[in-house]
């Protein structure tokens, strides 16, 4: 896996953008500014660039919108670093968005707050990619096939499958994936962020291909057994 450094994926571009051009009495100025910085896919999910989780997003469009409007004022490509730089913008507010072509049905651009460029000056400006941040309940509500984040406590562990409840509801995770040095019957009693993709298992739904993130440990509970129910 690619590293992403910070240093990278936050690259501001020195500006010499504004200019300003003498005809007869009239003073006409070239008010613009840069936007700049990169796009990864936060693959735990929590919103910031980590260098041993998170991968560049390569040749994503990155675009400028007006607000309150869908009209493209400006863009750029990232390139192989995730990096993408827009010179000449024109001082205003802004929203940054991304090509939701090249996101698919499963990744989404995390919302961000509107910038302000101002002249002669570079905002510097990270997006992050990922996957629904769901509940539990949304989660057993979706079809096949969604890769999508849950988080909740692990409530049982067996084998290479977890219990995650939330809000009164569980949802199974199947074929665990978690670090190496983290033995799955650890995560019991875990406050955990859970990457799997929606799917049914003897008609109930699962998140599969589980990769299990640990936000903090809370209290042991008791394991669950094979033949004991999970909350539904």
């Amino acid at each position: 896996m690619r590293n992403l450094p910070l240093s990278t994926l936050l690259l501001g571009a020195a500006a010499l953008l504004a200019g300003c051009e003498a005809s007869g009495n009239v003073l006409e100025v070239n008010a613009t500014g840069t936007v700049a910085g990169g796009v990864y896919r936060d693959l735990n999910g929590n919103g910031v660039p980590d260098a041993n989780t998170d991968q560049p997003f390569r040749n994503l469009e990155v675009r400028l919108v007006s607000p309150g409007s869908d009209a493209v004022v400006a863009r750029a490509v990232t390139d192989t670093s995730g990096v993408y730089q827009i010179r000449d913008v024109p001082a205003g507010r802004y929203r940054v968005t991304v090509d939701p072509a090249r996101l698919g049905d499963s990744l989404q651009a995390a919302p961000l707050s509107e910038i302000t460029v101002v002249p002669d000056s570079t905002v510097t400006i990270a997006v992050p990619v990922s996957f629904p941040r769901l509940t539990v309940t949304e989660a057993r509500a979706l079809p096949a096939g969604r890769r999508v984040f849950v988080e909740g406590l692990v409530v049982g562990v067996y084998g290479d499958t977890a219990h995650v409840s939330s809000g009164g509801r569980a949802i199974r995770a199947t074929r665990l994936q978690s670090p190496s040095s983290l033995d799955p019957n650890s995560l019991q009693g875990d406050s955990v962020r859970v990457l799997g993709t929606t799917g049914r298992f003897r008609g109930q739904p699962i998140l599969d291909n589980a990769k299990v993130f640990v936000l903090s440990s809370i209290i042991s509970l008791p394991a669950l057994t094979a033949g004991s129910p999970p909350p539904t």
